[in-house]
């Protein structure tokens, strides 16, 4: 499966229950439905999301959905506040 790095602009909870929609500046390769989003917490910890739905893809941009399982879960990876990251899907 392929890899990229992103620059995330937004992220807003999606139209589904438990999704979140991803707006991002891409930055090497390519955001691919089922790979995983990585969010660093710290050193040890890492929050990981499946990309269910790629939205839209240009050259430098990408849309794409998250699965969160459920709204609890999409509401507390929200709180963490991971616009502006530079991020790896893998």
């Amino acid at each position: 499966m392929s890899e990229a790095v992103i620059h995330i602009e937004q992220g807003k909870p999606g139209s589904a229950p438990g999704t979140i929609e991803v707006s991002a500046e891409l930055k090497s390769g390519e955001v691919v439905a089922g790979q995983h989003l990585h969010i660093p917490l710290n050193s040890s910890l890492t929050i990981t999301l499946r990309v269910a739905q790629v939205l839209e893809s240009k050259a430098h941009g990408v849309r794409f959905v998250l699965d969160c399982d459920d709204e609890e879960a999409t509401e507390l990876v929200i709180a963490l506040n991971f616009e502006d990251e530079l991020l790896r899907l893998s």
